[in-house]
């Protein structure tokens, strides 16, 4: 694991910060993982901030300019979210959408 350095002061804060998580989970939490945990909030709530105002149009852009240079991962990434979150009756919509009939029975 890569380790980094910050200001004593920030420090402190996070270790304060720990009375916050662990009430929050109802467990301990180590500073490392309290650490981690802060670190990923700041970058989903940057990327929120950088991304929340775009309209839809701008977000499909992006997500088509990722597939071209990232093709196996997006749409790998789109299929599992289809698998892990739609209803079934979600699905077929989708698919129809996308021009993916079932057959006829």
């Amino acid at each position: 694991m890569a380790s980094i350095e910050i200001p004593d002061e920030l420090f402190q804060r996070v270790r304060e910060f720990q009375a916050v998580i662990t009430a929050l989970a109802d467990k301990d939490i180590t500073a490392e993982a309290c650490t981690e945990l802060i670190l990923q909030q700041g970058l989903d709530s940057m990327l929120a901030n950088l991304f929340g105002p775009q309209g839809a149009g701008a977000m499909l852009q992006t997500i088509q300019q990722l597939s071209v240079k990232y093709p196996k991962e997006v749409y790998q990434f789109i299929a599992e979210i289809i698998d892990a979150g739609e209803s079934e009756i979600e699905k077929e919509r989708v698919k129809n959408e996308l021009g993916f009939h079932s057959p006829a029975a």
